[in-house]
């Protein structure tokens, strides 16, 4: 999957959001990092901040096609592999009844 419209769109908003804010994030973290396009585009942005990043996907190629990116553009950050509602279960059975 090559980065499409939707990555430049969230990348750009990211970037203006960082330039009006009078706070600077300290951790990033992006739940379905696929290529880790948006992921490297915010490591980028926030480096002379030295915030953590951190990308989660249940696809396994996908994070390594976010550390390949990563790499690429010596941006240091943590890929997981996994499924963030793994262990949640019970919680979205009950909301999913009410």
């Amino acid at each position: 999957y090559e980065p499409a419209e939707d990555f430049y769109l969230l990348a750009d908003a990211l970037a203006e959001q960082l330039a009006e804010s009078t706070t600077v994030p300290s951790l990033c973290v992006e739940i379905g990092c696929g290529t880790g396009y948006v992921l490297c585009s915010a490591g980028t942005l926030l480096r002379q901040q030295n915030a953590a990043l951190i990308g989660t996907d249940i696809n396994p190629l996908a994070a390594e096609a976010t550390l390949k990116t990563l790499a690429a553009h010596d941006v240091h950050g943590e890929v997981v592999v996994g499924d963030i509602l793994c262990g949640m279960d019970k919680r979205l059975e009950e909301a999913i009844k009410r």
